[in-house]
C-alpha cells in the first residue's frame, strides 16, 4: 500500500574557499503508481543568483560563464564535497523513489570518469554508461513486496554516506505490519517447519 505524499524541490548550499556551491534536488514526474523519478542539479559560482539563474534554465551571460566550468576553483575538493552532500541529501527521498545525477556540464566525458571513480565503492548506485548518468533507489524498492504487508516509515541510517547494501538496506526504514499480517506470517512459518520435520 502507498500513501500520497507531496514531493517539493530540496536544496543545500556549501562553501569552498570564496564560491558557492548549491545542490538542487528536484521532482520530475511520478512513475509505479505514487513513487517519483528525481533529478539532481549542482552548479559552482561566486554569486548566488547566478546558481539560481542556472537552475532556472536563464539565458543569459552569467549563465553561459558558468556553464563553462566544471568544479569552478576548488577543483577536485568541490566534487567530492558536492557528492557527500548528494549521499547525505538522498534520504530526504521518499521511500520507493529514484533519484538521476546526470554528467551535464561543458566536459561530461570527464565528469563521469571522475563520478565513476568515486562511486566505484558504491555498488547501490547505476550507472548508465551510454547516456553518463547514475541513479539511486531509495529503500524500500518500489517492486518490495513490503509495501503490500505494512506500513514504511522512513529513516537516516547511522552512517548516511554507507553505500545501502546487505544489512544497510533495513537500516533505512521501520515496517510497521498491517493487523493480522505477523500471525499470518507466524503460522506460515510453522507449517513449513512442521511440514519439514513430517518429511524427516
Amino acid at each position: 500500500m502507498t500513501y500520497k505524499v507531496c514531493r517539493k524541490r530540496s536544496t543545500t548550499t556549501f562553501k569552498i574557499n570564496d564560491q558557492y556551491c548549491k545542490i538542487f534536488f528536484t521532482p520530475l514526474k511520478p512513475w509505479k503508481d505514487n513513487y517519483w523519478i528525481w533529478d539532481i542539479g549542482f552548479a559552482v559560482s561566486k554569486s548566488k543568483r547566478q546558481l539560481n539563474d542556472w537552475y532556472a534554465k536563464k539565458k543569459n551571460k552569467k549563465v553561459k560563464r558558468l556553464k563553462s566550468k566544471l568544479t569552478g576553483k576548488g577543483g577536485i575538493k568541490t566534487l567530492t564535497e558536492g557528492l557527500r552532500t548528494v549521499l547525505r541529501m538522498r534520504w530526504k527521498l521518499e521511500p520507493g523513489d529514484c533519484l538521476f545525477l546526470d554528467c551535464g556540464s561543458c566536459e561530461p566525458e570527464k565528469q563521469f570518469r571522475a563520478y565513476c571513480r568515486w562511486l566505484k565503492d558504491h555498488p547501490d548506485w547505476g550507472v548508465d554508461v551510454v547516456n553518463k548518468r547514475f541513479w539511486w533507489h531509495r529503500p524500500p524498492f518500489a517492486d518490495d513486496p513490503l509495501y503490500e504487508l505494512g506500513r514504511i516509515i522512513p529513516t537516516v541510517p547511522e552512517d548516511p554516506l554507507a553505500p545501502v547494501v546487505e544489512l544497510n538496506y533495513f537500516q533505512s526504514f521501520l515496517f510497521d505490519p498491517f493487523p493480522g499480517v505477523l500471525e499470518d506470517m507466524l503460522q506460515s512459518t510453522a507449517q513449513t517447519h512442521c511440514q519439514s520435520d513430517q518429511a524427516q
